[in-house]
C-alpha cells in the first residue's frame, strides 16, 4: 500500500462502489502497522519456472545465494515447492468445496518456490531478485508483504 498526504485511498471497489476507503491517508490505515519510510520492509521474491527446468540451477549457486541472503541479514525465509503436478487446488461454488488435483493456472511457468527479505527498498529487493539464481531460467516476482496488524491471540 502506497502512503499518501492528504487525499482519498479507495481500497477495493464491488460493483462500482468503494468496498473500503480513507478519506485522509495521512494517518495510519487502522488495519497496518504505521512503518516509518526509513524502516526495513519484507518483500516476497516469487519464483515462477518451467518446472521441466527446475534444475538448471546449480545447488552451488543456489547455496551461495542463500550464504549472501544470510551474511547480509536480509533473509526471512523461503523454500522451494513441489512440482506442480503435487498441487491441490481448493475452490468454494455455492457453499461447496471443489477439489481439484493439479496447479491452478495451467501454463509453461509455475511457483517453484519463494524467499522473504527484509530491505530497506524495493530496489533492494530487485538486486537481490536479479541475484537469484532462477532469475536466469525463469521469473522472479518481487511483491512488499503488507504488515498486517493481526489481533494478539
Amino acid at each position: 500500500m502506497g502512503r499518501a498526504s492528504g487525499s482519498r485511498l479507495v481500497i477495493g471497489v464491488v460493483d462500482g462502489s468503494p468496498e473500503y476507503e480513507l478519506d485522509d491517508v495521512s494517518g495510519a490505515d487502522p488495519r497496518f502497522h504505521d512503518m516509518p519510510e526509513d524502516e526495513p520492509m519484507r518483500y516476497l521474491l516469487t519464483v515462477f519456472t518451467d518446472p521441466d527446468r527446475s534444475d538448471d540451477a546449480d545447488p552451488g549457486a543456489w547455496r551461495a545465494y542463500d550464504q549472501a541472503l544470510t551474511a547480509a541479514g536480509v533473509l526471512v525465509g523461503g523454500n522451494r515447492l513441489a512440482h506442480p503436478a503435487t498441487a491441490t487446488t481448493v475452490r468454494l461454488e455455492e457453499g461447496r468445496r471443489l477439489v481439484q488435483d493439479g496447479p491452478f493456472a495451467d501454463s509453461r511457468e509455475q511457483l517453484g518456490g519463494y524467499v522473504v527479505v527484509d530491505v530497506a527498498s524495493l530496489d533492494e529487493a530487485l538486486e537481490w531478485a536479479a541475484r537469484c539464481p532462477a532469475a536466469s531460467f525463469g521469473t522472479i516476482e518481487v511483491r512488499p508483504i503488507m504488515a498486517a496488524a493481526l489481533p494478539a491471540r
